[in-house]
């Protein structure tokens, strides 16, 4: 079954221009093209709503697969997916440089 996924982030950049930045993430995502990717938000805030739709069987599978391809994305562009506590939830490559995205919400729609 095809679902949409969307997640809204808070993005913070210390030496990356965060509009490159989620040009670099776009990018990363447009090569898979089965995901038809979407991402909007607002660089002034920083807050950042990634859609991508994915292949599953339910809707937990979904979320997974989702969650994997953006940070996937968001790796591949230099940044770091970041718990509620600002820590990272993997190991930054340059600590204290990487944009930080630190998940606000989600969605999950068949």
């Amino acid at each position: 079954m095809r679902m949409s996924v969307s997640f809204v982030f808070q993005v913070s950049s210390r030496e990356l221009e965060l509009e490159s930045h989620l040009d670099a993430v776009m990018d990363h995502l447009l090569e898979q093209e089965s995901l038809d990717p979407t991402l909007g938000g607002s660089l002034a805030s920083g807050q950042v709503e990634v859609s991508i739709d994915v292949d599953a069987r339910n809707a937990n599978r979904a979320l997974r697969k989702a969650f994997e391809e953006i940070n996937a994305a968001i790796s591949a562009a230099g940044g770091v997916l970041v718990d509620s506590l600002g820590e990272p939830v993997q190991a930054l490559p340059t600590p204290g440089t990487a944009p930080s995205w630190n998940r606000r919400s989600l969605t999950v729609a068949a």
